[in-house]
Parts: structure tokens; sequence; C-alpha cells
């Protein structure tokens, strides 16, 4: 078995905990270069680790930003929905006031076409009630 020489190896080496040349044995040499790594190496993984926690915010904020366009949304319908309901209930109230004014106009007629106690059986009330419908604002009707 023959040995080979593949290369020279020197005992000094700029020490990364220094900065200075130092003439040391081989092995320390080695372990400064394995520290560095090691601290270059949880370096990188607390880099990768913060990229990942920004990446993590970043889609967090995305989130919550489309949770308010939707709860802007469901605002918006629920508010064009009231409103749809409001014009509807006005335009029911002028129904029945149309209505009633209709009906207070016929009971007028009604009542003098046939004047005395006729109108006011027939309807199931007193001559006062008459009275009182024929004369109230169209609201109370």
């Amino acid at each position: 078995m023959s040995t080979e020489v593949i290369g020279y190896i020197s005992p000094e080496f700029i020490s990364r905990k220094t900065g200075k040349k130092t003439y040391a044995n081989f092995s320390e040499g080695i372990r400064d270069e394995y520290e560095h790594n090691q601290r270059l190496d949880a370096m990188q993984r607390e880099i990768d680790e913060a990229k990942i926690a920004i990446e993590r915010e970043k889609e967090e904020a995305e989130r919550e930003k489309e949770e308010v366009e939707r709860q802007k949304e469901e605002a918006e319908r629920q508010k064009a929905a009231a409103e749809q309901e409001k014009i509807k209930a006005e335009k029911e109230r002028e129904i029945v006031r149309q209505e009633n004014f209709k009906l207070k106009k016929a009971l007028k007629l009604l009542a003098q076409q046939k004047p005395g106690e006729e109108v006011y059986k027939l309807m199931g009330i007193t001559r006062e009630e008459l009275d009182q419908l024929i004369n109230a604002p169209p609201h109370v009707v």
C-alpha cells in the first residue's frame, strides 16, 4: 500500500473568532470552520423562517382584506334591500291612502244618496260612527 500526497495543509489559518493568523493544530481550524458554518446555517434558517412568516402575514392580510370586502358587499346588499323594502312599504301606504280616500268619498256619496238609518244599518255601525268615518282624515280610516 502506498501513500500519495494529495495536497499540503498548512497549520496556519486566520481565526474567524479573532481575525488573526494563528498557528494551531489542524483540528482547531476545522472546528472554527465548522462553528462558522453552523452560524451561517442558523442565520440562513432565521432568514428562511422570517420569509415564511412574512409570507404568512401577507396571506393573512389578504384574507382579512377579502373578508372586509365581503362584509362591505353584504352591507351594501342589506342597505339596498332595506331601501327597496322602504320604497315598497311607502307604495303600499300610498295605495292604502288612495283606497281610504276612495272609500271615504264613496261613503260620502252613499250618505248623500240615502240619508237616514239605511246606510249605517247596512254597514253595521251607528250614525255617529258613520259621521266619524266620513269626517276622519285618510290615515285613520
